[in-house]
């Protein structure tokens, strides 16, 4: 058993980093890093097999040799632009270092530097031997949000499914239980000649939904398309310059939107 309180600098075959502090036992392969953990590891780059940096920071790590189980608490998680924060992790790897699943509760977050953003109480996420996300959940009231110009969407739903593509890029996200989702979007329009601001705002209501996300320009991605079930209310309300704004309201049983 090796104690320690200064700085101490590992390797493993889930990556490399430095912590303040440390316990080991070799005898029952547990590790605990004590604090200001930061850990480096490696996952396939999309499209080819070279492997992209993913730095991790978190206040305390523990490791488990015989289960391959890291647990982490306040972590944070850089990748591709892309970042993850979680209250509490707790990471399952492969023997060859690749991550398995990950279980996050204490809050969890994804973002994108391109403007998208998810959260919720709790989710975990699956991945494949690339290191590439498969497929998510989140519980508890997730929410998702996507800025693309000048056109903002906000959702809401108590649970919330996500598949992505071999590339790990979001392409469905299934959302039930109680459906809403909002979007505010400013453009010009002309009036008596006059160009003037044209705001438009929608809220769409559904028992249901699936979302189905594209590829945009300089790696974003963006909603395409939207199905919704189960009854579907859509209102609107759009103001030209200074005029009053005019409402609107569709519903049907099932409604696709592109």
């Amino acid at each position: 058993v090796v104690t320690t309180t200064q700085r101490v600098d590992f390797s493993m075959a889930q990556g490399s980093g430095s912590s303040i502090g440390a316990v080991y036992d070799s005898q029952q392969g547990f590790l605990v890093l004590n604090h200001d953990v930061e850990l480096t590891a490696h996952a396939a780059a999309a499209g080819n097999r070279e492997t992209e940096p993913v730095e991790i920071h978190a206040g305390r790590a523990e490791f488990y040799r015989d289960t391959n189980l890291c647990v982490l608490s306040t972590a944070a998680a850089q990748y591709r632009g892309d970042h993850a924060a979680a209250g509490s992790a707790q990471i399952l790897f492969r023997d060859d270092g690749s991550a398995v699943r990950l279980e996050a509760s204490g809050g969890l977050t994804l973002s994108t530097d391109t403007g998208g953003h998810l959260s919720a109480p709790t989710g975990s996420m699956d991945f494949d031997e690339r290191n590439q996300p498969r497929h998510g959940r989140l519980v508890g009231g997730a929410t998702m949000d996507s800025v693309s110009g000048a056109r903002i969407v906000h959702g809401t739903s108590p649970i919330m499914e996500l598949e992505f593509d071999p590339d790990g890029e979001l392409h469905h996200a299934h959302l039930e239980r109680g459906v809403e989702m909002r979007s505010e979007e400013t453009s010009q329009s002309l009036v008596n000649e006059q160009s003037v601001p044209e705001r438009l705002s929608r809220t769409w209501r559904s028992a249901v939904a699936d979302v189905d996300f594209r590829s945009a320009s300089q790696g974003k991605v963006e909603p395409a398309a939207i199905r919704g079930i189960g009854g579907v209310v859509i209102t609107g309300l759009t103001q030209r310059g200074n005029a009053a704004p005019l409402p609107s309201k569709l519903a049907a049983d099932e409604i696709t939107g592109k």
